[in-house]
C-alpha cells in the first residue's frame, strides 16, 4: 500500500531544497509512512530523561513517525543543514530542540544543550553522497554519542550498508539489516547499529 503524498507546503519546500543542494537532501520526495515506520519501529526512549536525536530531518517525515508512537516532543533534537526545512520544523515541532548544524558536529551539538549522550540516533543524511572521510566522521560522532544498549539507525537508497564496518567494529557494535520500504519513493534499505 501507497503512502499518502506530503502537502503542498512540504513538497514546496522540499523541491526548493532539492534543486539547491540534490546531494545534501539525498531523495528526491520526502520519505513515505511505510519508510519512517520501518526507521522508527524500534525505537523507545529508555527513561523519561532518554533523549532521540534525528539527523537530517527535512520536512519531518521521521519527526512525525516517533511522534506517533510515543516519543514526546521535548525528548527530540532535530539536527538539520538546511536554514529553510530548521524554519519548518520550529513551527511543526515547538517543543522539540532544533539545530541549524552538520551531522558530523552531532557531539558538540549536545554538549551545547547539555546533553553527553542519547538513546537512539535516527538519520535521513544521504551517506552514500558523503566522501568517505566525512562518512566516517559523522559515523564516529553517532556511536560515539550513544548509550549503552542504544541505536543508530540508517536509511539508504542502496542495498548496501553505508555505516563503515570498521566503525561498527570499535565500537563491538551489531550491524542488524531492519528492511526495505519498497513502497518508498525511491524503495528505502533501512540498518540499525546497535552499541552494547
Amino acid at each position: 500500500m501507497s503512502s499518502p503524498l506530503p502537502s503542498k507546503n512540504q513538497m514546496g519546500i522540499w523541491i526548493r531544497n532539492y534543486l539547491r543542494h540534490p546531494l545534501q537532501v539525498g531523495a528526491i520526495l520526502p520519505s513515505g509512512n511505510s519508510l519512517s515506520s520501518l526507521m522508527t519501529a524500534r525505537v523507545r526512549i529508555s527513561s523519561p530523561e532518554g533523549y532521540v536525536v534525528e539527523l537530517g530531518s527535512g520536512t519531518g517525515s521521521f519527526t512525525r513517525a516517533l511522534v506517533s508512537q510515543g516519543v514526546p516532543q521535548n525528548r527530540l533534537i532535530l539536527i538539520e543543514s538546511s536554514k529553510e526545512f530548521v524554519s519548518y520544523l520550529k513551527q511543526v515541532y515547538p517543543a522539540a530542540t532544533v539545530v541549524h548544524g552538520n551531522a558530523a558536529d552531532i557531539g558538540y551539538h549536545l554538549r551545547l544543550i547539555g546533553i553527553r549522550t542519547v538513546d537512539h540516533v535516527v538519520s535521513g543524511v544521504p551517506l552514500v553522497s558523503c566522501n568517505k572521510e566525512t562518512r566516517e566522521r559523522i559515523c564516529d560522532a553517532v556511536l560515539n554519542s550513544l548509550n549503552s544498549g542504544g541505536s543508530f539507525v540508517q536509511v539508504t537508497y542502496f542495498w548496501m550498508c553505508p555505516i563503515p564496518q570498521r566503525i561498527i567494529r570499535n565500537y563491538n557494535a551489531k550491524r542488524i539489516f531492519s528492511g526495505v520500504a519498497k513502497w518508498n519513493m525511491p524503495p528505502g534499505f533501512v540498518w540499525r547499529v546497535e552499541k552494547p
